[in-house]
């Protein structure tokens, strides 16, 4: 007498579906790979240090969901309000949850627009998304 394993029937079906379905999943189920990368946490915190110098925390957690592309890449836009200066600061992030923090020194009293901006993993420069925050250092 011969019994089949509905645990091992079922594992064959997982494996059958995730043959056909991952190509469409990982470009983003045929949405033109939208959702491969997200934003899930983004914060600018003002404060100071020790010696009483301003700083700002820059904060955030990114998602990499795509198993078969490069790492997405991240990029910080820092803008002083007032003086019109501009930095980038970029990081690629590998498939998974991650989250990254630093304080930064910033020039008391002045307005900062922080813009963090998650691209598509593996390429073209296409956003996948993207938030903007301004934080005024302390005084």
């Amino acid at each position: 007498m011969s019994t089949k394993s509905p645990l091992g029937a079922l594992l064959a079906v997982v494996a059958a579906l995730l043959v056909v379905a991952s190509p469409a999943m990982a470009k983003g189920g045929g949405g033109g790979g939208d959702g491969c990368a997200q934003i899930l946490s983004f914060s600018n915190t003002p404060g100071s240090n020790a010696d009483g110098t301003p700083t700002i925390t820059t904060a955030y957690t990114v998602q990499q969901g795509c198993i078969d592309t490069f790492g997405a890449p991240v990029a910080l836009d820092f803008k002083n309000n007032s003086t019109g200066f501009t930095g980038r600061e970029v990081n690629m992030t590998p498939l998974g949850t991650w989250s990254y923090s630093r304080t930064w020194n910033a020039t008391p009293g002045v307005k900062f627009t922080i813009t963090l901006t998650v691209y598509k993993p593996g390429g073209g420069g296409k956003v996948e998304a993207t938030q903007t925050q301004t934080v005024t250092a302390p005084a």
